[in-house]
């Protein structure tokens, strides 16, 4: 058995000007906490962040069942109350989340072009959107592209350069889907220097030309 060796890591704090007045008057809050998991087949243990409810903060949110959900003042509460580690928003009902580990993403996050935020390592980024995703895989290599059945852990803490607000980006999530999985290849996203025959112009263009 391994032992816990590390204590968690220290989260960026939680920056409640930097969140978007449309994420924080939705009914859609967490908390999260650093729980330490055992891995199997002699592999390490590693940090992870389950998502609990704000308002019973012992107990186990889902990101699937809307009565675990609380708002953004309860979740605010129980941060500033000392009982997690951090707020999260569930993403689903038109809300696309990105998430990118241990990189910036500049190209991903540039076509993009909504709110983004450091994760809480500081390390990667997250973006949110309202739109809709393409139907199909979600994660590749250090990139994620969801819009149900997730939640996204909050900071606060903008990217400069990017949207201070929300943005409605239907054809910009789908111009990204193509480039993290071309031709449904989910081995390896597209290079972020766009190497692909169509341009992320020319993406968007067909992707909106599809919903008419």
């Amino acid at each position: 058995r391994h032992e816990v060796e590390t204590l968690p890591p220290t989260p960026l704090p939680v920056r409640v000007e930097g969140i978007p007045e449309s994420l924080r008057i939705e009914r859609r809050w967490v908390i999260w906490n650093y729980v330490w998991i055992e891995e199997k087949n002699g592999k390490p243990g590693r940090w992870t962040k389950p998502l609990f409810i704000a308002t019973a903060p012992q107990a186990k949110a889902k990101s699937t069942d809307p009565t675990t959900w609380c708002s953004f003042v309860e979740a605010l509460a129980a941060y500033e109350d000392g009982k997690c580690d951090g707020v999260g928003f569930v993403l689903g009902d038109g809300w696309v989340g990105f998430d990118a580990d241990d990189t910036d993403a500049p190209d991903y996050v540039a076509l993009l072009n909504t709110y983004t935020e450091r994760s809480p390592s500081g390390n990667g980024v997250h973006a949110i959107a309202r739109g809709t995703k393409p139907t199909g895989r979600c994660r590749v290599g250090d990139y994620e592209l969801y819009d149900h059945g997730r939640y996204f852990t909050v900071t606060g803490h903008h990217v400069a350069g990017t949207p201070t607000t929300v943005e409605k980006r239907t054809a910009e999530i789908a111009a990204l889907h193509a480039r993290l999985f071309p031709n449904g290849d989910t081995s390896t996203p597209a290079p972020t220097t766009s190497t692909s025959t169509l341009t992320d112009d020319a993406l968007i263009a067909k992707a909106r030309s599809s919903k008419t």
